[in-house]
């Protein structure tokens, strides 16, 4: 019976996925673009010589960048770097984490109210989730192989605060293992992966606060683990050279960007709102918080909370390690950093679900505050609808100029090295030349048996 009342959630399900794999058949380019080719050197040493372990754990500029090398590397000699298949693996990867998030939903329903009702607060949930995890804000994850990193990074970290929580609330031993287990794999993916652990210290200090002391315990072997992660990746560790100073452009440009990169989920593509929004993103969350701190249902909560303190993480080491960068407070935009963004979006969503039945019980205050954050949560829900139909525009624009870097990767012994500079970061025509004859000699992507640019699959597409 459970299981006919889930399925009409099922079939909602299946619209955010079914737009993703859109997206990547209507605009995905078999082409090497940029960050890629630094994978292609290694792919031809992997195909000749087998496995270097100490190259897959080389640094990539900031990041440790092993668990997306493995699936670079083995995806890339099994389909000879076939860049839409490793899309379609970011594809499979963004719904591991939607079903994490649907698994939070069934638990809620689980914990507060018997079986697993179908009904319509369930399904806008899903599906407004859905459209969060799916939404075409991101499409430089979905559309570029190598951005797999960011998608693997957020997977790992959902599945670590999933079974954090688990743990905290009292659950079975193996949620400590799959939450240690899982941490470690979020910071073998990206540098963003390291804020799992600090993000952990400070929700179990805000239990420990709220007088929630002994599920506290239940962590430490979390927070032991997590130190001895931070010490072993900063073995060996170098500051990228072209990476700007820390606080380049002083605290006032960087906290902008901060609130601009929090911002950015409700602003589509318009810096001047990032920032106003931001601050508006920031005091509904206070406003979530502090709801959960008198309530007491910080625990209940700690999921979507964890979610949140990571998204603000993110945006706050971004904003250091960016900020003094010649794009400023714009480049807070980007629609990589958007996936990390829009976890606050998703968190609240969760959280609201869970809370408001109880709010609407409460005093004329309290049903008042709740009001005014699914207000605006259905204004951001409306946002991101249009942002799908929004940054379709700039989709069209990635796959034509990708679809032109098919032609000068094929033509490369003839290319200027002005055309040669649009595909890849070398540092000169030689260098570009080298690293294409690669794929020339393996007939790999572009040089592959009857590859070629996808004509349009729709008019005007």
């Amino acid at each position: 019976m459970a299981a006919h009342r889930f399925q009409p959630t099922m079939w909602l399900m299946a619209l955010p996925m079914a737009w993703g794999a859109l997206l990547v058949w209507l605009f995905g380019v078999n082409q090497v673009f940029w960050d890629e080719w630094r994978v292609v050197e290694m792919l031809k040493a992997f195909r000749d010589s087998g496995i270097d372990w100490s190259a897959l754990f080389s640094q990539h500029n900031e990041h440790r960048f092993v668990l997306p090398r493995i699936v670079l590397m083995a995806s890339g000699l099994l389909t000879g770097y076939n860049t839409v298949i490793q899309m379609y693996i970011g594809q499979a990867v963004v719904l591991a984490t939607y079903l994490l998030y649907l698994g939070y939903l069934r638990q809620a329903n689980d914990r507060e109210r018997p079986g697993l009702p179908a009904n319509w607060r369930q399904g806008a949930v899903v599906l407004a989730v859905g459209l969060a995890g799916y939404n075409t804000k991101q499409y430089e994850n979905f559309l570029m192989g190598f951005q797999v990193g960011f998608l693997l990074v957020l997977f790992f970290a959902v599945a670590a605060f999933y079974a954090f929580s688990r743990t905290l609330s009292g659950a079975s031993r193996r949620y400590d293992v799959l939450a240690i287990v899982a941490g470690v794999a979020a910071s073998l993916s990206v540098m963003h992966g390291l804020l799992v652990w600090p993000v952990g210290l400070v929700a179990m200090l805000g239990l420990w606060l709220s007088g929630e002391k002994k599920p506290v315990r239940r962590g430490l072997p979390f927070l032991a683990c997590g130190a001895l992660v931070w010490a072993l990746y900063f073995v060996g560790y170098q500051k990228p050279v072209s990476h700007p100073a820390m606080l380049g452009r002083g605290v006032v440009q960087t906290a902008g960007y901060f609130f601009a990169s929090l911002g950015s989920i409700a602003a589509a593509r318009y810096a001047w709102l990032a920032v106003p929004m931001g601050l508006l993103v920031f005091a509904t969350v206070a406003v979530a918080f502090g709801h959960l701190w008198r309530a007491r249902r910080l625990r209940d909560n700690l999921f979507p909370v964890c979610l949140i303190l990571f998204a603000f993480a993110a945006a706050a080491a971004a904003a250091v390690g960016r900020a003094g960068l010649k794009d400023g407070v714009a480049g807070a935009m980007t629609s990589r950093y958007a996936s990390f963004n829009l976890l606050v979006y998703i968190a609240l969503l969760l959280m609201a679900y869970r809370e408001y039945p109880r709010c609407a019980a409460q005093s004329i205050g309290v049903r008042r505050a709740a009001g005014i954050c699914l207000g605006l949560l259905g204004l951001w829900t409306l946002g991101l609808v249009g942002a799908n139909v929004f940054y379709l525009a700039p989709c069209r624009e990635w796959r034509d100029a990708r679809r032109a870097n098919v032609e000068t990767t094929r033509n490369y012994r003839q290319a200027a090295w002005a055309e040669l500079q649009t595909v890849g970061p070398w540092l000169d025509a030689e260098q570009a030349r080298a690293s294409i004859a690669i794929l020339d000699e393996y007939e790999w992507s572009v040089f592959a048996v009857q590859t070629g640019p996808p004509a349009a699959k729709f008019p005007g597409m």
